[in-house]
């Protein structure tokens, strides 16, 4: 698909059709010999594939283009990728029986050029734009005018007929005095910035660069306003476009028209012997000459208002018009001295036969401008949030007022009227755009707003770097957010000024810490520091409406208060560093707790740090039971004493501290108990001791309390018994981590895996095995069994200790043996009742009670139901005889293990065999010393530590046959993929950076365990305009 866009009729045609009709140069018969012929602004679409069944003739790979007056260009090649630029050349014109070619030099400069600009349009097609070398384009909707210039002897420089001298002071006077009454050339309205428009941009026609008259453009906002002025003109030519000399009239006439050039060199396109010509000499001249420049012309707004605060604001903005005395002009009328016969150039300067008409002229039309840009300027607007309002009309050379109130929309769509503040002065002038590029300066000193009690603005009006005119931000440096659920009072380093934030949401506190308003020097040696205070104890109905339920679950409050014992736990806290971006800590308000994060926020409020004071830790029951906890502030040992302490009893302080939290409850803790009441030297740390409120058997035990240490970032496990058989019945798992916020969240839930796990894969032997701590439970595993297990003090020593015990001394054995033996004493009772004829009793056990002979479970449990006295004294008779001890573990035959290393351990010694009848699962009964291999292991997650009658499960698993999917060794692993490209964008959006990955392998041979990663090239381009370094 092709676009003409070059303001005249275009043909085009494939290279194939115009090399069979080669006698087709001149315009009269050119139209034979091509396949379509676009008007101007119109497009066509061409197939590249055969059609045989038209009179079309197909396209096959290259292009050619001509439009009349000009010399065909060949060889177009169809690119959906670059861009191109080709030359244009006039064609030879024959006067009577000589051919006559006379050099033309057109007025604006530019040399005639097509650029080509491919665009993908959608799947299959490739969108062609040929347009000239000159563009107009706009960020603000605007119309376009070009207008035909008189004759400008009286600018010329001396001594030149073409050259104009744009060193003469007021410039710009002289323009606007020739548009008045020029004829109007070309117009076009309704130009946006919006690339879904089709409009967005528009062409310098061709017959206005290549023409031997001078041009004007002129720009008029295209806004409601059906008589909104013209802006001053633009010459269209390449000396007052570029500015090569740069001449200070020519950039404050760029400033004053609201355009900004750019340009881009662009490779143009020889023929190719000429193209193999210059890439053999590669030479600076032959590099100018196979490049061009593509120029266009971006039309800004004279002023930018960006809104950078969290609610929409009112703005008014007015300017005084006064009379400048640069904008007159001392010399001779300029309309008195052009003549009406001016409009045409002399009979020796015409060169009208080599120069193209212009096509599409408007006749009979002339511009006249209107007399508003001579009135004060005056606009309300309302910018919503992040938004930024567009001014067009203000004078860069006056100063410009503004005055700012917050908007509210009511209900009956009615706007309610709140308070102005008072009308600030932008001294527009000072700043360093085109009106003062060398005395300038690139920002004025920021300004107070003040909005309201809790929302304290600045105004930071500077020079926006890409389009060089002045952009007013309107932001408050510094945002607060309470999500604590108290009521706070805040002060300002050095200020007297209090805020007071009752923190039930909305707006947030806006505040700048600024003690001048007059300089920035002042302004930025100001202290950026607050500090906090809690005015009531924090409630569930403020902190509801800051509670994320789908990730807490239900929100459960403790007892807090202010004071204690009729004495204030809160206070002042630290200094809290507002531009300390990117951290997060607590504040100490005394005895309270809270939590701050800092950030900075992007895009439109890339200006402003987010202060957000949240809760410090938050507590999560996950379990199906209910626990309660106590928070403890004191030192390791005073922690562990309190602990213990604790599960003997609950004294009336820890009564009032503790809390009972629910199944899938959360709280938030904001002070906590010392426990420190004397003079220790240890460092204090903060604690959660907790239990929990389950079941247990047998009235006599003492659910246990858990430490979790709040300091360090990790998970602590813990073993839940059941009272009855010391048996470790659940693990739990204590895991402290950091929020998104910055809080600390302690989440108490059943661990997935156990973090340990001992196997006793041993025939005949029992193990004993202890945590080698005072807290340490002993656990017993008989042969062929195994168990999870976590440390009974995970705070203490991290060691386990294991021995090899007899199998009469077992617990299990002798466990079955109480068992058979109570089990015959009922028996026995019942037949003697049943011999003495009485009848059978409450306490009389018959064949339809539940059988205890092959459970495992301790009959003492059986016997406090029966109720007996002689039951009740039998089992715990029973009990005392099963108890287990750490006595039995400290002997010779004992071995300590550490569990953080895996591999082969040292080996546990067994006692001597004597007889069949001891063990009867032995092949013999001879008598014999073993050890049984101790080796640690690694499976999902979990170490285990593994007791075995022979090596042979270590020697499995150092040799890897053990390992899910086989053996490792013997694995082949070969990997390669072309690359990764990753692209890293912002908030704007453009592209910030890109990482290219090509060529990746990864190889592991067959019978090595060795893998290697290679990588043949690795690139990181900073995509931003001013990177120091663009490719790494």
């Amino acid at each position: 698909q092709v676009k003409n866009n070059i303001g005249r009729e275009l043909q085009v045609s494939s290279n194939s059709v115009m090399k069979s009709y080669p006698s087709f140069q001149s315009s009269s018969r050119a139209n034979l010999g091509y396949s379509h012929v676009i008007k101007a602004g119109n497009s066509a679409a061409i197939p590249l594939q055969e059609e045989t069944n038209f009179r079309i003739h197909s396209l096959r790979g290259k292009l050619s283009l001509s439009t009349p007056g000009y010399k065909r260009i060949d060889n177009v090649i169809v690119s959906p990728y670059q861009s191109a630029m080709f030359s244009l050349k006039r064609l030879k014109r024959k006067h009577g029986k000589r051919r006559i070619y006379r050099r033309a030099r057109n007025a604006s400069g530019f040399s005639p050029y097509l650029t080509i600009v491919p665009k993908s349009a959608q799947l299959d097609v490739i969108s062609l734009h040929i347009r000239t070398c000159v563009t107009f384009r706009t960020e603000i909707p605007v119309n376009i005018r070009i207008v035909r210039l008189a004759s400008l002897d009286h600018l010329r420089k001396r001594g030149s007929k073409h050259l104009l001298d744009l060193t003469k002071k007021n410039f710009i006077a002289v323009l606007r005095q020739l548009v008045e009454g020029a004829p109007i050339v070309y117009e076009k309205k309704g130009i946006s910035e919006s690339i879904g428009k089709k409009n967005y941009s528009s062409p310098i026609p061709l017959d206005v660069l290549d023409s031997s008259h001078f041009h004007c453009l002129l720009i008029q906002d295209a806004t409601n306003s059906e008589n909104n002025s013209w802006r001053d003109p633009i010459l269209l030519t390449k000396d007052f476009l570029l500015n090569p000399m740069h001449v200070g009239e020519i950039t404050r006439c760029h400033a004053m028209s609201g355009i900004l050039v750019q340009k881009e060199r662009l490779n143009v396109k020889n023929s190719d012997a000429k193209d193999k010509y210059f890439a053999d000499n590669a030479s600076n001249r032959s590099i100018l000459r196979r490049t061009a420049w593509d120029t266009t012309i971006l039309c800004v707004p004279f002023f930018l208002l960006l809104n950078s605060l969290p609610f929409p604001l009112m703005v008014r903005t007015w300017a005084y018009s006064e009379g400048d005395e640069d904008d007159l002009w001392d010399d001779v009328p300029v309309l008195d001295s052009c003549e009406s016969n001016e409009w045409d150039l002399s009979s020796d300067d015409d060169t009208s036969f080599v120069t193209p008409k212009l096509r599409g002229m408007l006749s009979g039309q002339f511009h006249y401008s209107t007399d508003i840009g001579h009135h004060d300027y005056f606009t309300l607007d309302c910018v919503g949030r992040g938004d930024t309002l567009r001014l067009s009309g203000i004078n860069l050379r006056q100063p410009l007022f503004i005055q700012v109130s917050q908007y509210v929309e009511t209900a009956d769509e009615r706007d309610a009227e709140l308070m102005w503040t008072s009308p600030l002065q932008l001294n527009l002038f000072k700043l360093r755009t085109g009106m003062n590029s060398k005395k300038g300066v690139l920002s004025l000193p920021k300004r107070v707003l003040d909005i309201g009690d809790d929302c304290d603005a600045l105004v930071d009006v500077s020079v926006e770097e890409r389009i060089r005119m002045p952009i007013c931000t309107i932001y408050s440096p510094f945002w607060i957010m309470n999500k604590t659920g108290m009521k706070l009072q805040y002060r300002v380093s050095n200020q007297s000024k209090r805020y007071f934030d009752s923190g039930v949401g909305g707006l947030p506190i806006m505040i700048h810490c600024g003690k001048s308003e007059e300089t920035n020097k002042a302004y930025k040696n100001a202290s950026r520091e607050i500090y906090v205070i809690p005015l009531e104890p924090p409630t569930k109905s403020v902190l509801q409406s800051w509670w994320d339920f789908s990730c807490n679950g239900e929100l459960a409050m403790t007892k807090n208060a202010l004071q204690r014992r009729g004495l204030t736990i809160v206070d002042w806290s630290e200094k809290i560093e507002l531009s300390a971006a990117g951290t997060s800590g607590e504040v100490h308000c005394k005895d309270y707790v809270l939590n701050s994060s800092i950030k900075s926020l992007v895009g439109a409020f890339h200006s402003t740090n987010l202060i957000t004071l949240s809760p410090r830790f938050v507590l999560k029951n996950m379990l199906h039971i209910s626990i309660t906890f106590v928070p403890l502030l004191g030192s390791l040992h005073e922690a562990i004493a309190r602990s213990r302490q604790l599960r003997k009893h609950i004294g009336h302080v820890d009564s009032i501290c503790s809390f009972n939290l629910l199944p899938n409850q959360s709280t938030v803790i904001y002070n906590f108990h010392d426990t420190n009441y004397g003079q220790s030297v240890e460092k204090t740390y903060r604690w959660i001791a907790f239990c929990v409120n389950a079941s247990r058997f047998g009235g006599s035990f003492k659910s246990k309390w858990h430490l979790i240490p709040l300091e360090v970032m990790t998970s602590t496990y813990f073993g839940e018994h059941d009272g009855i058989n010391d048996t470790m019945c659940g693990i739990l798992e204590g895991k402290v981590h950091a929020s998104d916020g910055g809080s600390t969240v302690v989440s108490i839930a059943h661990a997935p895996v156990p973090p340990f796990r001992i196997e006793n894969r041993s025939n005949i032997h029992c193990i004993q095995f202890v945590q080698d701590d005072s807290d340490g439970v002993v656990f017993e595993l008989p042969p062929m069994h195994s168990c999870g297990y976590c440390w009974d003090s995970p705070l203490g020593k991290k060691r386990l200790r294991a021995v090899v015990i007899p199998k009469k001394k077992s617990k299990h054995y002798r466990l079955r043996l109480a068992l058979k033996m109570e089990r015959d004493r009922h028996i026995k009772t019942a037949k003697d009742v049943e011999d003495n004829g009485t009848a059978k009793t409450a306490d009389s056990v018959s064949s339809d009670d539940d059988s205890i002979g092959n459970t495992d479970v301790e009959p003492i449990v059986f016997a406090i139901k029966r109720g007996t006295r002689a039951n009740i004294d039998s089992a715990v008779e029973l009990k005392r005889t099963t108890a287990l001890n750490h006595r039995n573990l400290y002997t010779v035959n004992s071995r300590s293990y550490s569990m953080n290393k895996v591999g082969r351990k040292k080996d546990l010694p067994c006692p001597e065999m004597k007889t069949l009848f001891d063990y009867p699962n032995s092949l013999d009964g001879t008598a014999m010393e073993s050890n049984l291999f101790a080796h640690i292991r690694i499976l999902a997650g979990t170490k285990i530590l593994s007791f075995n009658d022979s090596p042979f499960l270590a020697e499995q698993v150092e040799l890897g046959t053990t390992r899910k999917g086989g053996n490792f060794k013997s694995a082949l692993c070969h990997i390669e993929f072309a690359g990764v490209g990753i692209s890293i964008m912002d908030d704007f959006p453009r592209e910030v950076m890109g990482v290219v990955i090509r060529d990746i392998q990864i190889h592991k041979p067959r019978g090595s365990i060795d893998s290697t990663a290679m990588v043949r090239h690795f690139q990181v381009d900073a995509m931003l305009p001013d990177a120091r370094y663009p490719i790494i």
